[in-house]
């Protein structure tokens, strides 16, 4: 199956009509074929997934509603340490949903300096799943040592964020469900890259500050704090 929902075709609902969540799906099918093709939210999701299920669940939300055309998933950037073992578990969850080719990136370690916890990486790591550590998507054989693997490549959050941010393409939503240092680092560093951004939304707790991003004439930023 394609990563991409756009399809002449209407997606399957997976519930049959006498289940309750049908009538969901159905209102949400009306919602997208009443809907321009140009005003489908273009999604890039910051998250510390692997850190506990909440995420997990979320990644799963939105990949179905990536499927049935509600929403175009952009990307994902694992954060928080250890980045890159979530990026791995992350890359392999959209694997299972048959969306193998949405970009993984290995975002920020979302510690300061002055953290105790700084030196132990697997305080805030709690489920720890290596089931698909050695897969094909996450290995490679070593082309100077047989026999041995080596990590497939993963572009880091700062990277993958400068291909997505582009005024020649679609805007992009930014939805932040783990730590902001990579969107700060990245609105720091690339004040020109915020204007294709619409909107940044955020957990509760988050200090998103919509007034101290540039003013754009084409563009307006909005800031959410959603639950």
């Amino acid at each position: 199956m394609s990563n991409s929902a756009s399809s002449s075709s209407t997606p399957s609902i997976p519930f049959r009509p006498d289940e309750e969540f049908h009538k969901y799906y159905v209102k949400l099918a009306k919602l997208v074929a009443g809907r321009k093709p140009e005003d489908k939210p273009r999604i890039v999701v910051f998250t510390d997934i692997e850190q506990d299920y909440d995420d997990l669940l979320a990644v799963i939300f939105l990949a179905e509603m990536h499927r049935m055309g509600a929403v175009e998933l952009a990307g994902f950037v694992a954060n928080h340490r250890p980045a890159k073992e979530r990026a791995k578990f992350l890359r392999t969850v959209l694997r299972l949903l048959n969306l193998p080719d949405v970009e993984v990136a290995v975002g920020t370690p979302g510690v300061k300096d002055d953290d105790p916890l700084k030196d132990a990486p697997n305080f805030y790591y709690e489920l720890k799943n290596t089931t698909f550590e050695n897969a094909s998507w996450n290995k490679k054989k070593n082309p100077k040592v047989a026999k041995q693997l080596i990590d497939q490549p993963l572009p880091s959050g700062q990277e993958l964020m400068r291909t997505l941010v582009d005024p020649k393409r679609p805007p992009l939503t930014v939805l932040l469900i783990s730590t902001l240092q990579d969107i700060g680092e990245f609105c720091t560093s690339n004040p020109s890259c915020l204007y294709p951004l619409t909107r940044l939304s955020g957990a509760i707790g988050s200090a998103l500050a919509p007034e101290s991003l540039p003013a754009h004439p084409e563009r307006k930023i909005v800031a959410d704090i959603v639950g």
